[in-house]
């Protein structure tokens, strides 16, 4: 079963500004720099000691949706 969720978020929030939840696989620091040369839109952090990875926003959610067929 599938289940298309919707997510209305603020676009003023400060999570924007300040993307601070990591997603995807550790990188070393030679290859985080190399993901940010190419990619300057990535926000690319050092994770905790353990390596480095993409962050995103996490804004607070203001309305939730769900279509259900």
């Amino acid at each position: 079963m599938t289940l298309v969720t919707r997510v209305i978020v603020d676009p003023d929030d400060e999570a924007f500004k300040n993307p601070i939840k990591p997603v995807g696989p550790f990188y070393t620091k030679e290859e985080a720099e190399k993901i940010r040369s190419q990619r300057p839109d990535l926000v690319v952090k050092e994770d905790a000691g353990r390596g480095y990875r993409r962050m995103v926003p996490s804004p607070d959610p203001k309305i939730m949706q769900s279509d259900s067929p």
